[in-house]
């Protein structure tokens, strides 16, 4: 049956823009390099749009947002609806004209760090650690909260306990863990953390969080009770349908790792957009996954989790229902990983 009625996402995902200051290799966001951007006022009237339908949280990314002069009016816009902002940064445009406006905005900020010094600098680029530590003293010199995140694959896995002793030492807010993803751009394959590789990282990360007694959140890994039962471990799904991604465009995606469109907001208004894309059949089969393997069905994680990362199991398998090539179970690790 169709619905003609949109339903009101938790949280809308905005890469605001594709461009970045830094080049690294492992990005899946340079796909909406060539796509025609929003320009600012059409920005402000997909804001408008938000505010009004009632979504709580937007999380701005890109690119690297804070080198776009439309985000700070497009941050004040959903501000004034009271929507609850983040933004995705590498952090390494220091100022505090930046920071005292993050501050007066409210807006919690995330910053990306990939290891220590020698670990992060090798992958985003010589001397952007010591711009990070300069912007994460800048964001505590105005009081903005701020979170740090660990894109972790190939090359950085082994060195999560450093990253994570960083993030507390600094004062994070929120420390988190995303692996690589696999997208479009076949040299992020390259990047992209293994099974094995990511069930080490996690119980690194475990053995961390417990005796620091720090939570740590585990991104895109819907599956984590199957490897950790620490309290201090958090994790979540997304193919539970309370998150919409929008790209540079304004397009509605259907992750923005996989860059696939679902339904456009240019010549029609946020909530028909969101009708087609909640009627969308790949939506669909996504939210309600048919024909998922054999391992999920008997899963004890299947009404949460519902076959894991789709993009991972679409980029490796060609099949967003194949199963999460990350999952231990799907993999087919021996126990004694878990």
């Amino acid at each position: 049956m169709f619905d003609y009625s949109p339903y009101v996402p938790y949280v809308v995902v905005w890469l605001i823009t594709a461009k970045c200051n830094l080049n690294c290799e492992h990005c899946y966001a340079k796909q909406f390099l060539r796509i025609n951007e929003l320009n600012l006022r059409e920005k402000l009237r997909l804001a408008d749009e938000i505010g009004e339908l009632g979504v709580s949280w937007v999380a701005i990314s890109g690119g690297e947002p804070l080198i776009s002069s439309d985000t700070f009016p497009v941050i004040k816009k959903l501000r004034d609806y009271g929507v609850g902002v983040s933004i995705s940064t590498n952090a390494t445009i220091v100022n505090d004209a930046i920071a005292r406006e993050l501050s007066r905005l409210d807006v919690y900020v995330y910053v990306s760090i990939d290891g220590p010094m020698n670990v992060h600098d090798k992958i985003r680029g010589l001397g952007t650690f010591s711009r990070v530590i300069r912007f994460i003293n800048t964001l505590k010199k105005w009081d903005v909260r701020f979170g740090t995140v660990m894109a972790v694959g190939k090359y950085n896995y082994k060195y999560v306990k450093d990253y994570l002793e960083i993030a507390k030492n600094i004062g994070a807010n929120s420390i988190s863990i995303i692996p690589i993803m696999p997208s479009k751009r076949p040299v992020t394959k390259k990047y992209s953390i293994s099974s094995k590789e990511y069930v080490k990282t996690i119980k690194a990360a475990e053995e961390f969080a417990n005796e620091n007694r720090l939570l740590v959140s585990l991104w895109c890994t819907p599956f984590a009770p199957l490897i950790t039962k620490s309290n201090y471990i958090g994790y979540y799904s997304c193919r539970i349908y309370d998150i919409i991604d929008i790209d540079p465009s304004g397009r509605l995606l259907a992750c923005d790792v996989t860059g696939i469109p679902v339904a456009e907001t240019r010549g029609k208004t946020l909530a028909k957009a969101i009708i087609e894309y909640q009627n969308n059949p790949f939506i669909k089969n996504i939210v309600n996954p048919p024909n998922l393997p054999e391992k999920c069905l008997k899963c004890e994680l299947l009404d949460y989790c519902r076959g894991g990362c789709f993009a991972r199991a679409l980029a490796e398998k060609g099949d967003p229902n194949a199963g999460d090539p990350l999952c231990p179970l799907i993999s087919n690790l021996r126990e004694d990983f878990c």
